[in-house]
């Protein structure tokens, strides 16, 4: 604004350099005075600036903001150990800020990225209604000057954002394998019988460990992991996905598989969800010298043992623009968001990815961006974006 109030006034030196400057040219008002009526709108302009900024230097911070330590991951033990969604483990990493509810039901997990608070997924609950939280979070930001938003939210509960006024676009589809009918005897789970039956042949094997042993071999899985991202020339990611972390990975048990001298050569660790209803995986790493295809087969061995321990159902996480149409009646979101599916493939393997996760035979659920309005969509996106690879910087080496 302070910008183009500087060009007007260049522009007013330029147009009227020769008019003389007289005092009372601010008095003067007629349809052809186009210079007094440029300095009056200079002074104007200059007086609104002025105001502006000093509301916007005085407006209220009431809150600080600290990221949660043991003791306030603690706090939210009960709502964990009754929560269906796997993956609010993410939590023990203590790498993102946290609102609970006053009635201590459900808290929302955000992050800030230039001035976006970006909430990842609903707010995780041990009651349905959590509303309140919602709201208690968009009143943090109202106070902070931030914009909310909420990235993977379900389409079971796009109702209670679009009560709040927020606007919903679709981002992607989770997949999730029903347990309760998937079987290895199919004919379309041919390959994956076919890579258990390669791999027992060179006397590769699954083994589960619980948290309490993995201790024991924490120190195997950190060179894997290291090992993995020299190799694969990777950084870890941030926000909504994984990174290693050992204090991190010793809340979880491990699935791994070993050789026939024992020797862990790929492991998950594994995120499992109150009442048995779903599991899921969060760090993948092998080693390089590793047989092509052995996280397949560590997948199959995964959901086969949640299978067995009564799990609902195995959570393969979402894939990303999945599912978003681009027809003609659709919004120009989701024209964008087809193209980029079907075109982009030299940037990220949105089909791949689909295809993959395609092999186990899921149920895909809607996901959905949550924002404040239309128009902030491509900032969060480009926030949401940075903050999962961990830099603008790493975007563009990549």
């Amino acid at each position: 604004m302070t910008l183009i109030l500087v060009l007007s006034l260049f522009i007013w030196l330029f147009l009227y350099k020769n008019i003389q400057y007289q005092p009372e040219l601010w008095w003067q008002f007629a349809w052809s005075w186009d210079t007094s009526r440029f300095l009056r709108g200079i002074i104007w302009g200059a007086i609104i600036i002025v105001f502006y900024s000093i509301l916007q230097i005085l407006k209220s911070r009431h809150e600080t903001l600290s990221l949660p330590d043991n003791e306030d991951v603690a706090k939210l033990q009960d709502i964990l150990e009754e929560s269906q969604q796997a993956s609010a483990n993410l939590v023990y990493l203590k790498d993102k800020y946290i609102i609970q509810s006053d009635d201590a039901w459900a808290f929302i997990m955000f992050a800030i990225q230039w001035k976006n608070a970006i909430a990842l997924w609903d707010p995780i609950w041990k009651s349905k209604n959590f509303t309140e939280c919602i709201w208690k979070f968009r009143n943090f930001c109202k106070k902070n000057a931030l914009r909310s938003c909420f990235y993977e939210v379900s389409k079971e509960n796009i109702s209670l954002y679009l009560d709040i006024g927020m606007y919903a676009i679709k981002i992607g589809e989770e997949a999730k394998v029903a347990l309760d009918d998937f079987s290895l005897s199919w004919k379309s789970k041919q390959d994956l019988r076919s890579a258990q039956n390669k791999f027992s042949k060179l006397w590769y094997y699954f083994k589960y460990y619980n948290k309490q042993e993995v201790p024991a071999i924490i120190g195997t899985l950190k060179d894997i992991s290291d090992e993995w991202l020299s190799h694969k020339n990777a950084k870890e990611k941030w926000f909504s996905l994984w990174k290693f972390d050992e204090e991190y990975i010793s809340h979880f048990p491990v699935a791994t598989i070993c050789d026939e001298s024992g020797e862990i050569k790929a492991f998950v660790n594994i995120w499992e969800s109150a009442q048995k209803y779903e599991m899921s995986w969060d760090i993948m790493r092998y080693r390089s010298d590793t047989p092509n295809w052995i996280m397949e087969l560590l997948f199959t061995e995964c959901i086969v043992y949640a299978q067995k321990q009564w799990f609902k159902y195995f959570n393969f996480g979402m894939a990303p623009l999945s599912g978003v149409k681009k027809w003609e009646i659709l919004s120009t979101w989701n024209k964008i968001a087809g193209f980029i599916y079907n075109y982009w493939e030299h940037f990220y393997n949105f089909k791949w990815l689909r295809k993959y996760k395609e092999k186990y035979s899921p149920e895909w659920e809607s996901k959905y961006l949550v924002t404040e309005n239309i128009m902030q969509v491509p900032v969060t996106l480009k926030n949401v974006t940075t903050l999962i690879s961990g830099g603008i910087k790493w975007i563009i080496k990549k």
